[in-house]
C-alpha cells in the first residue's frame, strides 16, 4: 500500500473515531481540504487530520513548515503557515490527540522547535522515482510529551 493511500486510510479511520465521540463531525469539501488544509470539521471548528506513527518511534510530531517544488527548486511555505485549520488531530498508533494551533504557535514563538529536519536521502529518493512534485521538505519537531505537558496537546482517544 502506498504512503498516499495509507494516509487517506488513517484519516478516514479518525473521522469514523471522532463521530463516536462528537456529534457533529462532517468531511471537509475537496475545495477545503486542498485550499485550507481542512480535513473535518468538528461542529463549526475547523480541523486538520494528521498520522504520525513514527511518533511511536522518536516521540515527536512533525508540523510540515516548507517544501522544496522539484521544478523550481523553490522553497515555499506549508500548511503549517498556510492552512487555515484551527486545530490538528494527529494519530499515533491508535492513539488521537487534539493539537491547539493557537496553542502550538504561542508555544514556537517563545520556544522555538526541538529541532528542525529535512527528508532522509532514502525518502527524498522514494519522492524522486515517483515523481512527486516536492524534492524537500522541512518539518519542526517537537516532543509530544512535552506539547501534552504545556496543554498544547491532549489525549483524545485510546
Amino acid at each position: 500500500m502506498s504512503t498516499y493511500q495509507q494516509g487517506l486510510n488513517d484519516e478516514a479511520k479518525v473521522i469514523e473515531m471522532l463521530k463516536k465521540s462528537f456529534n457533529q463531525v462532517r468531511k471537509s469539501s475537496k475545495q477545503e481540504d486542498i485550499e485550507y488544509d481542512i480535513d473535518v470539521w468538528i461542529g463549526d471548528v475547523a480541523i486538520s487530520i494528521k498520522a504520525q506513527h513514527a511518533c511511536l518511534r522518536t516521540g515527536n510530531l512533525g508540523f510540515e513548515l516548507e517544501v522544496q517544488n522539484r521544478q523550481s527548486g523553490e522553497w515555499q511555505k506549508s500548511w503549517f503557515h498556510n492552512g487555515k485549520a484551527k486545530g490538528y488531530i494527529v494519530m499515533v498508533g491508535e492513539t488521537l490527540y487534539m493539537v491547539n494551533k493557537q496553542s502550538l504557535l504561542s508555544y514556537v514563538n517563545k520556544r522555538g522547535w526541538d529541532s528542525v529536519r529535512n527528508l532522509t536521502p532514502q525518502v527524498k529518493q522514494m519522492q524522486e522515482d515517483i515523481n512527486h512534485r516536492d524534492a524537500d521538505v522541512k518539518f519542526g519537531l517537537l516532543k509530544l510529551d512535552d506539547m501534552l505537558n504545556y496543554g498544547i496537546a491532549k489525549k483524545l482517544v485510546a
